[in-house]
């Protein structure tokens, strides 16, 4: 009988671990859908997996949809845009706002 709990206890961790990968799988599909430069997924990936620990998946996710309208980002279609794996070790949503590309008054 001792056994059997073992086994059920073994089973409900295989279950969590199954939910974590599963639920870790979709927060990273979420950043790579939005992420304009598609290289190195499974950087990439390894990288999601580390910075989840430091900053939830809204939070990246948001990061990037406005670090795609800066200047930096869409100058010479996109040569600018750091691979992703790189982005997420360099902890870059913590990044300043970036200014969108805005037009000045002065330009009027």
């Amino acid at each position: 009988r001792v056994q059997d709990k073992d086994k059920d206890k073994d089973k409900d961790k295989d279950k969590d671990k199954d939910k974590s990968k599963e639920t870790s799988n979709l927060a990273f599909q979420s950043f790579w859908k939005v992420y304009p430069k598609k290289v190195g997924k499974e950087a990439a990936k390894k990288a999601f997996a580390v910075a989840q620990k430091k900053a939830a998946t809204r939070e990246i996710v948001a990061a990037v949809h406005a670090q795609r309208e800066s200047k930096q980002w869409k100058e010479d279609g996109g040569r600018f845009i750091p691979n992703p794996s790189t982005w997420l070790n360099q902890g870059r949503w913590e990044d300043e706002p970036p200014e969108a590309l805005a037009v000045s008054p002065d330009k009027f």
